[in-house]
């Protein structure tokens, strides 16, 4: 989005739409509570709401055996 709100090469009528377009994607955001997210792999968006996203995390973390650590394990692999 900022790449969009940027650009100066582009013609200002497209500018122009663009704009409007994030200016209207960010308001329905902050009123719907959503979250925009990179992707782990390539250039991709995802557009989340927080509890989807804290299912998601919890549906994979869950049966991965991940855990809280109570202190960082830095310590213990310093030579």
């Amino acid at each position: 989005m900022k790449q969009i709100i940027d650009s100066s090469n582009r013609s200002d009528v497209v500018q122009k739409r663009q704009l409007y377009v994030v200016k209207e994607l960010n308001k329905r955001f902050a009123t719907e509570n959503a979250i925009i997210i990179q992707e782990d792999k390539g250039k991709t968006i995802v557009i989340i709401y927080p509890k989807g996203y804290s299912e998601k995390v919890h549906s994979f973390s869950i049966p991965n055996n991940f855990s809280n650590l109570t202190k960082g394990p830095t310590e213990n692999y310093k030579n």
